[in-house]
């Protein structure tokens, strides 16, 4: 067997990115990222785990590759076999470097990699302009464990659409729905990738965020996706990931911290309004909790507030409850649907909204600081 150097028989291309100590899940990101503009089919290979300096890769043709860093190692199976290539991401620094070889077929254990699919393109598709939150869908005739269901038609979408039509063009798309309901434990945030393993076996990972949270709660979540058309008896695997997401560049320390409110603020008269005295103080009503510093949850008196992210401000109040607030005209819940921005100072944070042209922000002290996820 002939042992060869790269850098003399293969063509290579580098990739600059502003990572440091890349982890396996931003090495995918970055495969995912130079593959996204092709549009032939296509198969990611993944070697498993992080490769050790001097790794050697066989290719098919009998030639040695051997990386001299650790590095995260991909081969893309191409239907244009000019394009087959393996992607070697660099662990330290996150460089991005593509090698094709000559006359290879791909490495002689190709059976042993991981086969990861191909990313789909998909677009997020809701009846209102909260996504993530609640796109109105109709939850009757579905059952409460995570499920998704795949929709090619218009009598089908009926089912699941109360009082309407979407214009949805079922000749070039799917409609995928997905839902379930959470324990007090994790949290639903979003939608990350969609792939293709076959021509009827697909992947959908969902982000779900950890949430440190004593109090027993449940949780619904759906998300509807379209997609481009796909064969009818396709399968669908739901595959959740659990991490911290959100954190942006928001300079606020809020991470792990839990807020209680203590009311509503008259910006012009500095008047407080109290919370109401039906909520006892180690409640979890009237409370927030962040699991990063950009994102979180929380609680009105009965109702739930999803804190999709802070910068730029998406917050949603939402529940089945209707719940006056002691000495304010409207439900508490409505008011959270009314934020504009936010401010944090030491241990006080406070959400802005108007109301018949007068502003107010509602008034959250620091409750408790949280170091680990229970």
């Amino acid at each position: 067997m002939k042992k060869v150097f790269f850098l003399l028989l293969l063509t290579f291309m580098f990739f600059a990115t502003i990572k440091a100590q890349t982890t396996q899940e931003q090495s995918y990101e970055l495969v995912f990222e130079r593959m996204s503009n092709d549009t032939l089919y296509y198969d990611i290979y993944f070697k498993g785990g992080l490769q050790p300096t001097g790794k050697e890769i066989i290719t098919s043709a009998g030639e040695v590759i051997e990386i001299n860093y650790e590095s995260w190692i991909y081969y893309i199976f191409h239907s244009d076999a000019n394009k087959s290539c393996y992607l070697i991401i660099n662990e330290s620094n996150g460089n991005l470097l593509e090698i094709k070889a000559r006359n290879d077929e791909g490495p002689d254990d190709l059976a042993e990699w991981n086969k990861i699919g191909c990313p789909v393109p998909f677009s997020v598709y809701c009846l209102t302009e909260f996504l993530y939150f609640d796109c109105n869908w109709n939850w009757a005739g579905y059952n409460y464990n995570d499920t998704v269901i795949i929709v090619n038609s218009n009598e089908e979408l009926k089912k699941y659409i109360p009082g309407g039509d979407p214009d949805i063009d079922f000749s070039k798309y799917t409609f995928i729905w997905v839902g379930g309901i959470n324990s007090a434990t994790s949290h639903f945030l979003n939608t990350k990738r969609f792939l293709r393993l076959s021509s009827n076996e697909y992947k959908l990972e969902v982000t779900k965020v950890l949430c440190d949270n004593r109090f027993t709660e449940w949780i619904f979540w759906d998300v509807s996706l379209l997609v481009d058309k796909i064969n009818e008896g396709s399968n669908i695997d739901l595959n959740f990931i659990y991490e911290d997401i959100f954190d942006g560049d928001n300079p606020a320390f809020l991470k792990n911290t839990k807020w209680k409110l203590e009311g509503i603020v008259d910006i012009e008269t500095d008047n407080l309004i109290g919370i109401n005295p039906n909520c006892y103080y180690e409640s979890p009503c009237y409370t927030l909790i962040f699991h990063s510093n950009n994102s979180g949850h929380g609680y009105t008196l009965a109702n739930n507030i999803f804190i999709r992210k802070l910068d730029p401000i998406e917050i949603r109040g939402y529940g089945m409850y209707s719940e006056e607030y002691d000495g304010f005209p409207i439900d508490l819940t409505i008011i959270i649907n009314l934020i504009e921005s936010y401010s944090h100072e030491n241990n006080e944070l406070k959400f802005f909204f108007y109301y018949e042209n007068i502003q107010y922000y509602l008034l959250y002290k620091l409750y408790k600081l949280n170091h680990e996820h229970k």
